[in-house]
């Protein structure tokens, strides 16, 4: 769940079935998940957003799913999101804190990462400690989503494919690549924040096609590498192994093979 270092944190897994809005207690102890107790009932606190766009924006809730503006955006709540509308010169921050000028050289500075880790892939053998290293080095060059322009987005899903694709090669443990989930989940991330910043302003063409063609391309590229993904861990499996679960905040993946009737197994996900 999104929110500052010093917010409430809960494991992904408590957050199934949901919390205890509504219920009677004493202190905030006594309600479920990211609930807290006010006037002796529990209650679903909304989301907000980061540093509180550090006094240069307002902040606003937004649904994910169609880009519009809503009313509320409980914490528990995975298909809206708190966003801060900046004023000019700050909107292309995530949390109005850094100018636009500044976010242009981030961006610059992330896409020679990336570009760095592209070419050491092709430079180097693809061992099972490099894989491992080139892998790391990508997530490490993503962990600001803001700072990741369209173009740098694009060869970083087909970095996570290619680096996919080298770990089934040489029988690289599923520990070692579930990395390539929080990438693509910073990624996608990444492409979500980038639509809801271009539709927040007014321009004098019809940007909102181009940003929902974007928005939608990126959606498939994480699809079809959560499918790709579930194949590859698919192949190492046995009948009657334990499951496979990987949850993220914008995901979540449950892989099991199950034995049928007539000797043959199903991997089902």
């Amino acid at each position: 769940v999104r929110g500052d270092s010093n917010a409430k944190c809960v494991p992904l897994a408590s957050m199934i079935g949901g919390g205890s809005g509504g219920t009677s207690c004493s202190t905030s102890a006594d309600c479920k998940n990211l609930d807290h107790c006010e006037s002796f009932r529990c209650v679903t606190p909304s989301q907000s957003c980061p540093s509180n766009c550090s006094q240069h924006g307002t902040c606003y809730f937004s649904n994910l799913d169609t880009n519009i503006e809503v009313s509320s955006c409980k914490v528990d709540d995975v298909h809206c999101r708190a966003l801060c509308r900046c004023v000019a010169g700050y909107d292309n921050s995530v949390d109005c804190s850094v100018t636009n000028s500044e976010i242009d050289f981030r961006r610059k500075l992330r896409k020679s990462l990336v570009d760095l880790v592209y070419d050491l892939s092709y430079l180097e053998d693809p061992t099972v400690y490099n894989v491992v290293a080139w892998t790391r080095m990508l997530s490490d060059a993503v962990q600001s989503p803001d700072e990741l322009s369209y173009d740098t987005i694009q060869r970083i899903y087909f970095l996570c494919n290619r680096f996919l694709d080298l770990s089934s090669a040489i029988s690289l443990s599923y520990l070692d690549t579930d990395v390539l989930l929080s990438i693509v989940e910073s990624v996608n991330d990444a492409s979500v924040l980038t639509s809801t910043k271009s539709s927040s302003r007014r321009r004098l063409i019809d940007y909102s096609i181009i940003k929902s063609l974007n928005i939608t391309a990126n959606a498939n590229h994480t699809t079809a590498f959560l499918q790709s993904y579930v194949d590859s861990v698919a192949n190492s499996m046995v009948p009657g192994q334990y499951s496979f679960n990987f949850l993220r905040s914008q995901f979540r993946l449950c892989i099991q093979a199950v034995l049928l009737r007539n000797g043959e197994y199903l991997v089902v996900s």
